[in-house]
């Protein structure tokens, strides 16, 4: 693989395909994450987008759709320091 280089991953971006996927209006709509980094934007050190997605994508605000459109959002954060990110959105989507 090639690029990168930065911790942080486009989190964002993914998230926000999920929202353009055609579902089924009676489907169970599931995404699953999985990641070993935090999204761009939310810790600047060693982040090659300290200022977030360079797409503008904000992913609480994503999050926030997905709950709107019934997605249910299931993290596995696969590095530690990455929990207290990944807890915040699933806090938020609760909210």
């Amino acid at each position: 693989a090639q690029g990168g280089g930065d911790g942080p991953e486009a989190v964002a971006d993914g998230l926000h395909d999920v929202l353009k996927l055609s579902w089924r209006a009676t489907s169970t709509k599931i995404c699953v994450l999985i990641s070993d980094a935090p999204p761009h934007g939310l810790d600047p050190s060693g982040d090659g987008f300290p200022n977030g997605c360079p797409l503008g994508l904000d992913p609480i605000e994503i999050v926030r759709e997905m709950a709107e459109k019934h997605i249910t959002l299931y993290v596995v954060g696969v590095e530690p320091p990455i929990g207290k990110c990944f807890i915040s959105l699933y806090q938020y989507e609760r909210m």
